[in-house]
């Protein structure tokens, strides 16, 4: 199967005799780094006349022989002209005299060309400045060249050129504000391509459950930011690498992608995501959100401590307890609604999560106003036996999803005599 390759150049130059745009040309190559347009013209007719067949070299050409011999005479007799017929030797390369053949199939992003057997491969597009070169084998390099002819010269001039080797991939696209939830086992690895954003970079939120993940978020191959032991919860912003023009080579699916000026301000983040070493034979549930905007998702923002939840041992009893938490915020929603989750713990089994869709769908929950960052919300939790031990997460959320607090373990007291 073909792999992706994406080739950024130059917006359209302009001819300065004839101020008409450029005509693009793109030279895909294996065997060799062309920096010339008319050497790559002459190997394809060179390798085409080597490949001809020789008419009188089987039984079916000789056949096909007699055919046109016999379609000669009767054209002679007809008077008929062969003015109409095509030579199949005229120069299918000459971009100058207009009869430049190409083959094209309509892809999603424009037109394509198809690699075959032959080398090189030669793309001549017109004024587009995005195509598509596909079925490349994965284990190969090529060497890609593009170059731009005015139409008041007769000669291509060489734009840029560099060598590049399609990648397998299984990579998922990822939407922008759109949340994906996934189980992850092994290593997944997910891509977002986007504008950049007034804030210069991607916000990235990801929460967990079952157990912690590493993150690495890379673009052309160069990391940008990795973080370990995510769990539950973590937002973070990963500004966006410096943009340049060359021939990139990407690990999507397709084919070789030549850009316009207009994709150039657009970024492609790979992100990859890892359970920790605890949790590689287990499936994590993940819940991630990528956006160029910091409240691009309606989720709050859990405070700087990471949602840390703390026991107010003094007021304990034998059926509750009291717990204190700072408040989570968001710039475009005054009251956030806080829920509590608690599970008793049996047989050391003290999994706990919010987000596992084992959950209780009712939870005592409570909506507060937003308050200062550092007033504490206390909150009762009640219902509980005497004498046991409790996992409790507490969750809060605006209008979207939720975002959990980290898990705190708790045990109430025996006997219920001296309260």
């Amino acid at each position: 199967m073909g792999r992706n390759l994406i080739f950024s150049t130059l917006p359209p130059l302009l001819s300065p005799i004839d101020p008409q745009t450029t005509t693009y040309c793109v030279v895909a190559s294996h065997r060799k780094n062309y920096t010339s347009l008319c050497a790559a013209q002459h190997d394809v007719r060179s390798n085409r006349c080597d490949n001809k067949p020789n008419r009188f070299n089987s039984a079916e050409n000789r056949s096909n022989e007699r055919l046109r011999t016999k379609q000669n005479q009767t054209d002679k007799n007809t008077g008929f002209s062969n003015s109409n017929k095509i030579d199949a030797d005229i120069d299918g390369f000459n971009i100058y005299d207009g009869n430049f053949k190409s083959i094209y199939r309509r892809k999603k992003f424009g037109r394509s060309t198809r690699v075959s057997n032959e080398d090189p491969v030669i793309a001549c597009v017109g004024e587009r400045t995005h195509h598509l070169i596909d079925n490349l084998d994965p284990s190969t390099t090529y060497f890609v060249s593009i170059f731009g002819v005015a139409r008041d010269r007769r000669i291509g001039t060489l734009l840029t050129t560099g060598s590049v080797r399609p990648r397998t991939s299984t990579a998922k696209k990822l939407k922008e504000n759109v949340q994906l939830k996934a189980d992850i086992k092994g290593k997944s690895v997910y891509y977002l391509k986007t504008t950049v954003g007034s804030g210069g970079g991607l916000w990235l939120a990801a929460s967990t459950c079952g157990g912690s993940i590493d993150i690495d978020v890379s673009v052309k191959g160069k990391r940008l930011y990795l973080t370990k032991n995510i769990e539950p919860h973590l937002k973070f912003f990963i500004p966006a690498p410096i943009a340049s023009s060359s021939i990139q080579e990407t690990s999507d699916e397709g084919s070789v992608q030549f850009d316009s000026s207009s994709e150039e301000s657009k970024i492609r983040y790979v992100i990859r995501i890892l359970p920790n070493k605890w949790y590689r034979d287990l499936a994590v549930t993940v819940e991630l959100t990528a956006s160029t905007a910091r409240w691009g998702v309606s989720t709050p923002e859990l405070p700087e401590d990471g949602g840390k939840v703390l026991e107010l041992r003094p007021k304990r009893s034998c059926n509750s307890v009291d717990i204190a938490f700072l408040p989570a915020s968001h710039n475009a929603t005054d009251v956030i609604r806080y829920c509590i989750l608690t599970r008793e713990i049996l047989n050391n089994d003290n999994f706990i999560c919010a987000l596992s869709k084992k959950s209780p769908s009712k939870m005592p929950c409570t909506s507060h106003l937003q308050r200062p960052p550092t007033r504490a919300i206390i909150q009762k939790v009640t219902g509980l036996k005497p004498g046991r031990k409790y996992a409790v997460q507490v969750t809060a959320a605006s209008k979207g999803s939720s975002v959990p607090y980290k898990v705190i373990y708790v045990e109430t007291n025996v006997s219920c005599k001296e309260e």
